[in-house]
């Protein structure tokens, strides 16, 4: 009596790993213990006859092989298992080895709430006057979008944070950044189609402030650089002058949005609600009643949680000449 036993084969996981809120990375798998010339078909559908390739392998895997992870799309730090199963095989018993996903956070030197400002208007962090290196650098938050569907892009994420490392690299220690999205599509595209649009914006903006703060750089997001939200909403320009107007209403959301995301982030040095509001107005838009009004509410929300005394700026520039004479 003869007994031919089977082979053994051992399917092992390789392991990852991703920085914290990151997309999952393909899961691959290495395949060690053929016999002879047999070749490794991942799955083979048992009511169908193997291919031509399958059958020469002489390796008759039969089902379909999948990787699986508990770890979810935004889940916390930690190191996750990454399970494979799901052949079977008239030649080879199986065994399947677990691998691991790490998922990374960040490490930091920066201080939760240490820029401050000093009764002499001077800049202190960490109670002490600094003069720091900064930059604009406005593409941080748009540029990790798609431009054809609006989605978050990861290799435009990958982008922006190669940006901020050559910008550390340069010794700059503050980044003021356009924290909103440009124009009226772009808030429809980006943030107002569904609510996992608005999940995976916040999830972004935490992303960036993580790898700002594991390179030490604080960041100075610019809600509102262009006031377009007032057209998403259907409504005037001058709407950002009424309390009680929806375009009021969505930007404070928008504004509580991100401080439920970063309000206590080590990165988050100041707010600055947009871009030199101030040059256009009474020009026939918004008028110097309204940038007052609709700054003191988004300063009010700000205080709601300005657990830190954050310092809060306008954004405006030095005013044009005509200005003096209009309103």
């Amino acid at each position: 009596l003869l007994t031919i036993n089977k082979a053994r084969i051992t399917i092992s996981v390789d392991n990852k790993e991703i920085d914290l809120y990151a997309p999952h990375p393909e899961f691959t798998y290495t395949v060690s213990g053929l016999v002879g010339e047999d070749v490794f078909y991942p799955g083979q559908d048992p009511a169908l006859p193997p291919t031509e390739e399958e059958e020469s392998s002489k390796a008759n895997f039969i089902g379909w092989l999948t990787l699986s992870t508990k770890a979810e799309r935004y889940s916390e730090a930690g190191i996750y298992d990454i399970v494979i199963e799901g052949l079977t095989s008239n030649c080879y018993d199986i065994t399947y080895k677990k691998g691991k996903l790490t998922i990374n956070t960040y490490t930091t030197d920066l201080v939760v709430g240490g820029l401050k400002q000093n009764g002499n208007n001077q800049m202190t962090y960490n109670g002490k006057v600094v003069k720091w290196q900064g930059v604009n650098y406005f593409g941080l938050f748009g540029n990790c979008f798609s431009y054809s569907t609006g989605s978050v892009n990861e290799a435009g994420v990958q982008n922006c944070f190669r940006g901020l490392e050559e910008l550390a690299a340069y010794n700059v220690k503050a980044i003021r950044f356009s924290c909103g999205f440009f124009y009226a599509p772009w808030w429809n595209a980006c943030y107002m189609q569904n609510e996992q649009q608005k999940i995976d914006t916040m999830y972004l903006v935490k992303r960036l402030f993580n790898k700002a703060a594991s390179l030490n750089i604080g960041l100075i997001p610019s809600v509102f650089w262009t006031g377009y939200i007032h057209d998403v909403v259907g409504e005037g320009e001058r709407a950002w002058g009424d309390p009680n107007s929806k375009t009021i209403a969505f930007a404070m959301q928008y504004q509580r949005d991100l401080m439920d995301a970063v309000n206590d982030h080590p990165a988050l040095f100041m707010w600055e609600f947009g871009n030199e509001w101030n040059l256009g107005q009474d020009l026939g838009g918004t008028t110097a009643t309204d940038n007052h009004v609709m700054r003191q509410i988004w300063t009010e929300v700000i205080n709601e949680r300005n657990t830190y005394n954050r310092v809060i700026g306008s954004g405006d520039a030095i005013m044009r000449s005509s200005a003096w004479n209009l309103y």
